[in-house]
């Protein structure tokens, strides 16, 4: 039986990976596949419970606690998620991921200054990967969009948001690390931004691309 595949949606708050993610699994679906699907941090899970109260700033402030502390926090997440995962690509399936390894490297990276995002990067990866076991990503396509357009999207969200969300000076660096990850690593870059009309693409738009991009990796 042919191995599965992990195809992993990423981007920075208010891009859309939710939603992307989820019409992803039913456009694979609808074509025959065998697909399982997962959100990263894994709120209902004990390791989710508690970046929850990191996130909500139990722990104390972004500035306050260690990037590599919580590098640690949100791999332990992925890693109690593994043996279902291993499970999946073993009997053939595609998972779908809103987020994964690849949100650690951009959001804990983001908090070094930039000549130290590189060995960071690699070093998030090679922990998460090597020294843990955690399956790494087959394709990991990248939601890009300007963080205006982003932060205007999150206003019609009615809910509190997260040390992360309400920092918009670190959703900038965030963004300036995930722009430099997409390079390093070969992400797939998907524009969420019209070429010529000034205006973010739709979701169905935005859903086309991704198709684009998951057929190639597909074969």
């Amino acid at each position: 039986m042919q191995q599965g595949k992990i195809i992993t949606i990423e981007g920075g708050d208010g891009t859309g990976k939710k939603t992307q993610a989820e019409l992803l699994v039913e456009r694979l679906r609808g074509q025959g596949f065998k697909v399982e699907t997962l959100s990263f941090p894994q709120y209902e899970e004990p390791t989710g419970k508690v970046i929850k109260a990191y996130l909500d700033g139990k722990f104390g402030s972004l500035k306050e606690i260690p990037a590599k502390a919580v590098c640690a926090l949100y791999a332990a997440d992925r890693l109690a998620a593994q043996k279902r995962i291993q499970y999946w690509l073993a009997d053939g399936r595609i998972v779908i991921l809103n987020r994964y390894i690849e949100s650690n490297i951009g959001h804990q990276a983001a908090k070094l200054n930039e000549e130290n995002r590189e060995e960071m990067m690699n070093w998030i990866y090679d922990f998460e990967v090597k020294d843990l076991g955690i399956r790494p990503s087959d394709l990991v396509v990248f939601l890009s969009l300007p963080i205006k357009v982003a932060e205007d999207a999150m206003k019609n969200e009615e809910r509190k948001l997260d040390i992360h969300e309400s920092d918009i000076g670190y959703k900038l660096e965030v963004h300036k690390a995930y722009a430099l990850a997409s390079k390093l690593y070969g992400w797939k870059n998907i524009d969420c931004m019209h070429p010529t009309e000034s205006r973010r693409l739709s979701i169905d738009e935005v859903s086309e691309k991704i198709w684009d991009a998951v057929k190639e990796n597909l074969g």
